[in-house]
């Protein structure tokens, strides 16, 4: 390999990455931004929300997934 050829695919690298870290950096923030703009519900005291998880006894990492997040919504946004 030629030193030109390697700094060519080094700088494609470099770029590759920069590309990689904008991209990742705009994910974080639209993330963060859409968790922010959600509205905060206020339910009246006098009414009850009914939670039923269903599941068998072999889950996949998914479905692991899905139960924690589902844990996550119901403990912060429903919580008394």
């Amino acid at each position: 390999m030629s030193a030109k050829t390697a700094v060519k695919a080094l700088l494609l690298v470099f770029v590759a990455a920069s590309l990689t870290s904008v991209l990742l950096q705009e994910v974080r923030k639209s993330d963060s931004e859409a968790a922010a703009a959600l509205p905060e519900v206020e339910f009246p005291q006098d009414r009850q929300i009914t939670v039923s998880y269903f599941y068998t006894t072999v889950r996949c990492p998914t479905c692991r997934k899905i139960e924690a997040f589902s844990k996550e919504a119901v403990e912060g946004r429903f919580a008394r």
